[in-house]
């Protein structure tokens, strides 16, 4: 199963490809989605984290909040394919393939699946 972000941009759309455990989202530089272009966004502002078959978001503390489909989260928060996310002026669109028959699809469907979130270490 594939991710990536689409990130809008003043230079147009970015897809970014999601791999690893966790991807940090913010200003600086050194995150792996960097928005340098938002003066709104936090030097560190979410984290994504996968979970095998999923993947969610969490603010850690930022200024301006984090936002999905419009709704602010206080807490982890398990993403769908479609996810419209908002970090300060910043939109990106969260993205999940499955292999259907050997296709890749965006996976859009409703599941009775629970994804069980690892607990954080650190606090808040």
């Amino acid at each position: 199963m594939s991710s990536h972000l689409e990130v809008s941009k003043p230079s147009g759309r970015e897809l970014i490809p999601l791999s690893g455990q966790r991807v940090t989202l913010g200003k600086a530089s050194t995150n792996v989605v960097s928005l340098e272009h938002d003066p709104t966004v936090s030097r560190l502002h979410a984290i994504l984290e996968n979970h095998g078959s999923a993947w969610s978001i969490r603010d850690v503390g930022s200024r301006n909040g984090t936002y999905v489909n419009g709704e602010k989260i206080d807490a982890e928060r398990v993403l769908r394919s479609g996810d419209e996310l908002r970090l300060g002026n910043s939109r990106l669109i969260f993205w999940q393939a499955t292999q259907v028959n050997g296709a890749t699809a965006d996976d859009n469907t409703e599941s009775d699946e629970r994804v069980q979130l690892r607990p954080r270490l650190t606090p808040r």
